[in-house]
């Protein structure tokens, strides 16, 4: 059994995600018990485009080694498959296993602002960012978040944080300007509406967001 987990765990760690199925499969023929391979076969399965069959794989992984690496990983399988509900409630156990996982934090506060419990989705994507300050994907959902219940200077200060952290992505430079242009910060909203396209001059969000500011 070790021999085979230790070729399938250097196969995925060389990105071979595809080799490294069948190797798992071989593994768990050999221990079905063990949840490290349970997991290891789900992460290969959804690298692979398979989230309807890795979906069994983390929950059996959640179930041998219920911690909290793998109640994060079963809610992401079960969003992925369009259980909402069922994922915020994973999300909230692997939370309660490890309060400081602020990944669980960030995903479980945009799943709660996209079912309509803005202040509790708030609330957990504050956690985030106060866990991982240097994160900017953090700040930019909590922008957008914000942004959704039109605080618009809340959106702001954190997308401005987000470009700071990560001055390379279009998206933030993106949304930064809409929510700019929608406070009246028109010639400052037209900067990084340009600055976006210049970034990914092959993105239709960045080109229709600058023409609708320009159309405006």
């Amino acid at each position: 059994f070790y021999r085979i987990f230790t070729l399938a765990y250097d196969t995925m760690k060389k990105n071979q995600f595809a080799e490294a199925i069948p190797l798992w499969r071989k593994a768990l023929l050999l221990d079905p018990d063990d949840g490290k391979a349970h997991y290891n076969l789900a992460v290969s399965l959804t690298r692979t485009g398979q989230p309807a069959r890795a979906l069994p794989e983390y929950r059996k992984a959640a179930d041998l080694t219920p911690d909290a690496v793998r109640f994060a990983g079963y809610a992401w399988a079960l969003a992925q498959n369009g259980d909402a509900d069922a994922a915020i409630g994973n999300y909230r156990r692997a939370l309660s296993l490890d309060p400081a996982q602020s990944s669980s934090e960030a995903v479980l506060g945009a799943a709660l602002v996209g079912k309509g419990l803005t202040s509790e989705g708030l609330d957990h994507l504050n956690k985030a960012v106060a866990i991982a300050p240097e994160s900017p994907a953090y700040h930019y959902d909590l922008g957008h978040a914000l942004a959704q219940g039109d605080n618009l200077a809340g959106a702001i200060a954190e997308y401005r944080k987000s470009v700071e952290l990560d001055p390379a992505s279009a998206a933030t430079e993106s949304e930064l300007g809409v929510v700019l242009f929608k406070a009246g910060q028109t010639v400052e909203a037209m900067e990084h509406l340009n600055k976006a396209v210049e970034l990914a001059p092959a993105s239709a969000d960045a080109h229709d967001k600058l023409a609708s500011a320009v159309a405006s």
